[in-house]
Formats: C-alpha cells, structure tokens, sequence
C-alpha cells in the first residue's frame, strides 16, 4: 500500500518516465539488434504524459549507401526514419506507464529528405491508449525547424498475464524496474558474447541498404507490374524478440520499391534517384530470423506511383504487408 500509494503521485509519475528514457538510451547503445542505429540518440525530454523530444545526427549507418543524383549527398534512409517512428513513439507510450507492446501499424510520410551531417529533432506522443491498443504520433524536423517528416504507429499493448503482473510490480517498485531492466541488459549481453554477434560498424557495414542487401528472385510473375525480389533477415535486422524488427521491415519493403523502379538495378544512380515519399506498414505476423525472405511489389497501374509490397517466409505466409507511395 505505501508503494502503491507513492506511486500515484506526479513525482513518481515522471520518475518512471525518466526511467524508461534512461533504460531506452542504455539499450540502444549495448544491442546489436536494429535499435543500435539509435546509439548516438539524444533523448532531450520525456515526461509522464507521453511526450517524448530528441535529437540525432543524420550520419553512418543511419544513410542510405548511394548518392542523391540530385543533390550529391547520402540521404537518410527511410527504415532509419521508420526506426525513429517505432522506437520513440514507443518511449512515449512507457513513459505514461504503460507496457511495452507489439506494433499493428507503422506510417510515415516525408516531406523533405534528410541530408548526412543535418541533425534531425523530433517530438513524439501518445495521442490516446486503451487497455489493449495505442496511437501515437511523431513529427521530425531539421535545424531550420521545418517540418521534413510524419509519422504515426498503432500499437497493441495487452500482454500475458505473467507478464502483465511482472510490469505491475515494475509499476509500483522502482527497485523492482531497476532490477528487470539490468537484468535483461545483462542476459544481452550475455547473448552478444556468447555468439559473437557484431555491431554494424564491426561488421563493416556503412548502411542499411547494404545490410539488407536486397537481390532480384529468380521467380518472377508474369505480371508486368509485378517485381519479386529476396533478402537474408539476419539479427542486425532483428528487434529483442529475434524476429525481423519494424522498422528493418519497412526499409527492406522501401529497398525492394527502389529496385523495382531502378530501370538498372546493378546501377548506383538509377537506384539513388528513387524516393520514398510515403508508407504504412502493416504487421500481419513477426518476420522470421535467419531466414531468406521473399518480397512482391506491385504497382497499381502503369500510371500510378503507389506500390503495395509484401515480406512472406518461405512457406508463402505473409509477415507484412505495405502501401508506399514513390517517385523517380
């Protein structure tokens, strides 16, 4: 009762948002897994009413690996962006209290493109949550203050009961969170070194494209409109559970519309003159790791400038599924 009763006070409101900010930056900095492209994350604010605001350099990994034909720069690349989405407005829904959840939907529409050296700042909320489900939102901005992108992500935040009492007692006992989120530090890093995994900077990897490595399938439909293409879902591409991240998804969804629209797919300017303008990324089921994937886009007319593209496991199963929006 004297935990339960400390712990509806404003202070230990924002004591578990500090908290949860604390823990996220720590995370970013010893996983291997996609969220280390958020190591150098400068998370400015995060209050107890879901507000969370943060900076980052547009800079390594974070870029796509091919120069702009237009403007001679590496770009931000859109799965990077999408991490932003998925990982901060995330951060804004535990700030509140809440637990950590699975993603249902992931979107993002930029405006502007995010030049190498440019440091981006953003602000992400939680909009509204319910016992099971979530909506937050996210606006990224450059240094001038103008608006370059938007994001939004529609979470499920129900959980096991064993697991919904464990955060109860995170919740109430701030000795109770401190231990579980050193622990599960710990059995991180217990598994980084017990397999050897390697960041991507030790694996020599300058972006994301070329860690998802995206090649042409040998099937192809006989669909004119149709492209289908393959990757290798490996753990930089992973999230904590071992399954394709969200974020990772989407940018491999991004990287197989590029090819598609590349007229010559071995070709470094053809591929840099496609942008991604928009995207909404549906989660049907987690994407399997250590696994080649198969990924169809199709573009909706001759005409038209919208793709739907889909990840499927080997069995032919769909994990995700994605509505892009992009031009040459």
């Amino acid at each position: 009762q004297i935990f339960k009763r400390w712990s509806d006070t404003a202070e230990a409101a924002q004591a578990r948002a500090t908290r949860a900010a604390q823990y996220f930056k720590r995370f970013f900095q010893k996983t291997v897994t996609f969220d280390q492209l958020l190591a150098d994350i400068e998370i400015t604010n995060c209050t107890a009413a879901g507000v969370v605001d943060f900076s980052i350099v547009a800079e390594g990994p974070l870029l796509r690996q091919h120069r702009s034909r237009r403007t001679g720069k590496r770009h931000m690349h859109e799965g990077a962006l999408m991490l932003l989405v998925d990982d901060m407005t995330g951060l804004a829904s535990q700030a509140t209290g809440r637990a950590g959840g699975m993603s249902v939907e992931l979107s993002l529409s930029i405006l502007k493109e995010v030049a190498e050296g440019e440091t981006l700042r953003g602000q992400a909320s939680l909009l509204r949550a319910g016992s099971t489900m979530g909506f937050m939102k996210i606006e990224l901005r450059d240094d001038a203050g103008e608006l370059v992108a938007i994001g939004s992500q529609l979470k499920h935040l129900g959980a096991p009961f064993a697991m919904r009492i464990l955060h109860a007692c995170m919740y109430h006992s701030p000795w109770i969170a401190d231990k579980v989120h050193d622990k599960h530090l710990g059995m991180l890093q217990h598994y980084i070194s017990k397999y050897s995994l390697k960041s991507f900077k030790e694996l020599g990897m300058v972006s994301i494209d070329q860690a998802i490595a995206m090649k042409k399938s040998r099937e192809q439909s006989d669909d004119p409109l149709t492209g289908n293409y393959e990757c290798f879902v490996y753990y930089p591409l992973d999230n904590t559970l071992v399954k394709g991240h969200g974020a990772s998804s989407a940018g491999i969804l991004a990287e197989a519309v590029r090819h598609y629209l590349a007229t010559d797919r071995t070709n470094e300017e053809a591929l840099s003159a496609v942008e991604v303008k928009d995207m909404t990324v549906n989660y049907l089921t987690p994407v399997p790791d250590m696994h080649l994937v198969k990924v169809s886009v199709r573009k909706l007319s001759e005409s038209s400038d919208i793709f739907i593209a889909e990840i499927r496991d080997q069995q032919g199963k769909i994990c995700v599924r994605g509505r892009l929006r992009a031009t040459v």
